[in-house]
């Protein structure tokens, strides 16, 4: 099996299938369907939406800080780890799904020792929008 954080993402079988996979993960809405995935009976997708409008979004991200808040134990995130994300910083959003990936998979990617674009490049259906 591929550990690699963003084929993490893509094997996980989620309903939603991405094309502009840091446009979905900026919104929240893909965390939060790996979040539902791996933690069915914490996290219901119902109240998610997957739209780039910017209320929309908002109401995503103000969801997943009240569920980290809830689950602090287990999920040790801080706002300002995932807060940039929703205005679409690359880095923070790396950094951040390799800190998800590590938690939920309770492994260690070595190779995200400096952050940077080229890790989820080499991932059929990858763009990024300054590409």
């Amino acid at each position: 099996m591929d550990t690699k954080p963003g084929s993490f993402i893509l094997l996980q079988g989620l309903e939603e299938v991405t094309t502009r996979l840091s446009r979905d993960l900026n919104n929240g809405f893909l965390i939060a369907e790996i979040l539902a995935r791996y933690k069915p009976n914490q996290l219901s997708m119902h109240s998610f939406d997957n739209s780039q409008n910017t209320v929309r979004k908002a109401s995503n991200w103000s969801l997943l800080e009240k569920y980290f808040t809830k689950y602090e134990q287990e999920f040790p995130f801080k706002p300002a780890e995932y807060m940039e994300i929703k205005e679409g910083n690359f880095e923070d959003l790396v950094k951040f799904m390799v800190k998800l990936y590590g938690v939920l998979t309770k492994r260690r990617y070595p190779a995200f020792t400096q952050c940077h674009p080229q890790p989820l490049r080499h991932l059929k259906g990858y763009t990024n929008a300054s590409s």
